[in-house]
């Protein structure tokens, strides 16, 4: 989500700048930090303000770093870290309130569909008689995002899917829709997670394979529809299309229309398996 800075303010001889980062984590999509990660930590300064992404998760950073010119006729002022800035999934940029000296070290930047999750620093902790520097170096981590229909809890059911009557004395046909496939749904409730995932690479699409492991896996032979889910068709784990038909009414009967369906958070997989209730008037 975003970070923080632990400065030694401006203006003495001897100043050591940045001391320490704070790295703010929350979860994919939400607004609220739930995490707060440092580590090694200079002595010198004060926290700063949190400075947050917009949007999306940290993916990249760089350092400002300084090398102070020549103060007096004897001593120069190291100081090390002056500044912080990082990239967002969303290619904004936040930086921090440090100094305007030094140079941007090139920035670091996480692969496709990683997130930084971790931090490493490094601390000039000398004794009083030597020139302090505070944080002088960094390191991030990048973690892999996991897909979400690798992460999810599938289950199934058999769902209405169509009412057929024939009240006459002839038999008739009735025709009837279904979707065949998998079924991406972004609501009200997910759509910021979904959104930062596509701002680091993933795409409703690319998480196909991953759904089709994930039900096999875990859901296997369906107790509740008598459904294996490990030796379904290619059918089944292609984008979901729209399928029409029609079936047979005999005369003065109602039919109930079922579809196998499986479901696994925002994913729903129709299964080329349909069953019929026949119900006599």
């Amino acid at each position: 989500m975003g970070f923080q800075m632990k400065m030694e303010p401006d203006g003495r001889i001897d100043n050591s700048a940045l001391n320490g980062i704070r790295l703010l984590c929350g979860k994919l999509g939400a607004d609220q930090i739930s995490k707060k990660i440092t580590s090694l930590v200079g002595e010198y300064g004060n926290w700063g303000q949190e400075r947050l992404c917009r949007r999306g998760v940290m993916t990249g950073f760089s350092l400002r770093v300084y090398v102070e010119p020549f103060l007096s006729p004897w001593r120069f002022d190291l100081r090390g870290a002056t500044d912080l800035r990082l990239t967002c999934s969303d290619r904004g940029v936040v930086e921090g309130e440090g100094q305007a000296h030094g140079t941007w070290a090139p920035p670091q930047v996480c692969p496709k569909k990683h997130a930084i999750c971790g931090l490493q620093t490094q601390v000039h902790t000398e004794g009083t008689n030597v020139d302090d520097r505070g944080l002088v170096n960094a390191r991030m981590e990048c973690c892999e995002v996991p897909e979400k229909g690798s992460t999810c809890v599938p289950t199934d059911e058999w769902k209405i899917i169509a009412h057929c009557e024939n009240v006459g004395s002839s038999p008739s046909r009735c025709t009837y829709a279904y979707s065949q496939g998998v079924t991406h749904t972004v609501s009200a409730t997910n759509s910021r997670e979904w959104e930062t995932m596509t701002t680091i690479g993933f795409s409703a699409s690319v998480s196909i394979p991953y759904i089709a492991s994930n039900f096999g896996a875990k859901l296997g032979f369906s107790g509740t529809t008598k459904t294996s889910w490990s030796t379904t068709t290619t059918k089944t784990w292609t984008a979901s299309k729209k399928i029409t038909t029609d079936i047979f009414v005999r005369a003065r009967t109602y039919l109930v229309l079922e579809q196998v369906v499986g479901e696994c958070e925002d994913f729903q997989v129709g299964m080329v398996k349909i069953r019929v209730k026949e119900i006599k008037m």
